[in-house]
């Protein structure tokens, strides 16, 4: 009989198989969360920025309202400026930023 010596490359090639999924399925879950945590910090830069912009038509300091809004929405405001009627926002969920501008239309 003629036997290959070649008993190990089967385990060689599962073993690198199992390594490339899991590199593949880390990638993946990484990519997953910075889109999610993006549209979240996105979000409640919208929210904050619209309620702001509402706060500032009617007198009232549009950043605590800014800060409120972020907070509730488990964000934290790191930039608010108005400029004229508009008030523009930087929120950071989980250290990502979104900017969002809101006034009166």
């Amino acid at each position: 009989m003629n036997h290959h010596h070649d008993d190990g490359n089967i385990t060689i090639t599962a073993a690198l198989t199992i390594t490339a999924l899991i590199t593949l399925t880390a990638a993946i879950a990484h990519t997953t969360t910075a889109i999610t945590n993006h549209h979240h910090a996105q979000l409640a830069a919208n929210l904050s920025a619209t309620a702001a912009a509402h706060s500032h038509q009617y007198g009232q300091n549009p950043c605590h309202t800014a800060h409120t809004v972020a907070t509730k929405n488990h964000a934290t405001i790191t930039h608010c400026a108005t400029h004229g009627p508009d008030v523009t926002i930087i929120a950071t969920h989980r250290n990502t930023p979104a900017t969002a501008t809101a006034g009166p239309t």
